[in-house]
């Protein structure tokens, strides 16, 4: 179950806006069947504005600020745990005479806050990258519905159903 929530936590905003909007499109394609091909626009605007608060939301920042907190809050699981990467990029323990020396050395890194702001911002660039081009495809995604959906599901009713 950890797992699960250290993938969920991570993705939370992606999962949340791809299922937004999948949802969504259904829901406009059914009532544009149904009703009037031009749910399907109406939807499109709506999935535009899940993409946009997609890139206002600011979970990363909240991220980013809940693990500068953990590092200084728990200095010695910070140390022991880079320790331990080291000594498997190492493939060996480190020696005592080691240990004390990292554990100072990384003691050092911990109780500057730029240092650990930087690391922590490394770890978390990656996922602001992705969100980015999420951000960006659901927007066009939804400004195309919000121009052409009429027109799609016309083709879609003369075509298909």
């Amino acid at each position: 179950m950890h797992r699960i929530y250290i993938f969920v936590g991570r993705y939370l905003p992606g999962i949340l806006a791809l299922l937004s909007t999948v949802g969504l499109t259904v829901v406009g394609v059914q009532l544009g069947l149904r009703d009037d091909p031009v749910w399907l626009n109406r939807f499109g605007a709506l999935i535009t504005v899940v993409g946009i608060l997609l890139g206002a939301s600011r979970f990363y920042e909240r991220q980013l600020k809940q693990l500068v907190s953990f590092i200084h809050r728990d200095k010695a699981f910070f140390v022991r745990s880079n320790i331990a990467q080291i000594e498997r990029d190492l493939g060996r323990q480190v020696t005592h005479e080691e240990r004390i020396r990292l554990s100072i050395e990384f003691g050092k890194v911990v109780d500057d806050g730029q240092t650990v702001q930087a690391i922590a911002g490394k770890l978390i660039a990656p996922h602001i990258g992705q969100i980015k081009i999420w951000e960006i495809l659901i927007v066009i995604y939804g400004t195309v519905l919000n121009g052409f959906g009429d027109v799609a599901m016309k083709w879609l009713i003369a075509h298909v159903a």
